[in-house]
């Protein structure tokens, strides 16, 4: 269901939702006696949009997204021994999204947006292997973070046409761009354990697009670029794994991380 008003400097809507999402083939194969249930998702957000001039222009987004039955992985395993998802009885998201942008200048345009959040869950239980005792253990967490859910992620993105008043087609579109993204720290599984984090890591990308005169096609474009080229050493993803031996809790953690420096190059084209 939505609802909006619409202005010449200011605009406003209200979305209000509800999804559901039925398990996984994995998550059905979890155990005759431990079927999980479908998620659902309730959704409320509201937008606010300001134009204060043709060239500045603001939004603003609140949001709360309610979940019943969320899946998540617990570290329970089935009677095969397969890690599988559980259902959460209850979880959220609630947060709020900032973005501008502003054409200064005829060759210049800036874009910045932010995004704050908040995503807990009220009650998880951990399960962890204990291989001294041949059994599983029950960990039973409060307000703990969901997985790879960063509260702070934000982004300033700026392009630039240096020959935008030349009668050159390809040249008068010919764009650098500039963008720089920042992502906060997250967590590899649901108890919020320092020891089983992401950390923070920010990365930059530039790109030159050239668009090329060709008979017989649309549009053809080059674009070349480089990206991450603070060569930043970051990993956005991965996973942790928990067990008991020898009386002692020890925690195993796998990252992806990603490539450095690198330079790309392509063309595209549309016929």
């Amino acid at each position: 269901i939505r609802f909006s008003r619409q202005g010449k400097v200011h605009s406003s809507s209200l979305l209000a939702g509800i999804a559901q999402k039925e398990p996984n083939r994995e998550d059905l194969e979890a155990g005759l006696t431990s079927l999980p249930k479908p998620e659902k998702l309730y959704d409320m957000e509201w937008c606010e949009q300001l134009r204060l001039t043709s060239s500045l222009s603001f939004r603003m987004t609140t949001y709360l997204m309610y979940y019943t039955n969320q899946l998540v992985l617990t570290g329970k395993i089935n009677d095969v021994g397969a890690y599988t998802r559980s259902n959460v009885p209850r979880s959220y998201r609630a947060g709020i999204e900032a973005e501008g942008a502003w054409h200064p200048l005829a060759f210049v345009d800036l874009k910045a947006n932010i995004a704050l959040s908040r995503n807990k869950i009220p009650t998880f239980t951990e399960y962890i292997d204990d291989y001294d005792q041949g059994i599983q253990r029950v960990v039973v967490h409060h307000q703990t973070d969901i997985s790879f859910s960063p509260a702070v992620i934000s982004t300033i993105q700026g392009n630039l046409y240096p020959f935008h008043t030349t009668s050159h087609k390809g040249l008068r579109h010919l764009a650098v761009n500039y963008q720089h993204k920042f992502v906060g720290k997250q967590y590899l599984d649901n108890t919020q354990d320092r020891d089983r984090s992401l950390h923070a890591f920010s990365t930059g990308d530039l790109t030159l697009q050239c668009p090329l005169m060709c008979k017989g096609m649309k549009s053809l474009s080059l674009r070349a670029g480089i990206r991450n080229i603070w060569n930043t050493l970051y990993e956005p993803s991965g996973y942790t794994y928990s067990y008991y031996a020898s009386g002692n809790l020890s925690t195993q953690n796998y990252y992806y991380p990603q490539a450095g420096r690198r330079w790309v190059a392509g063309l595209v084209a549309s016929f």
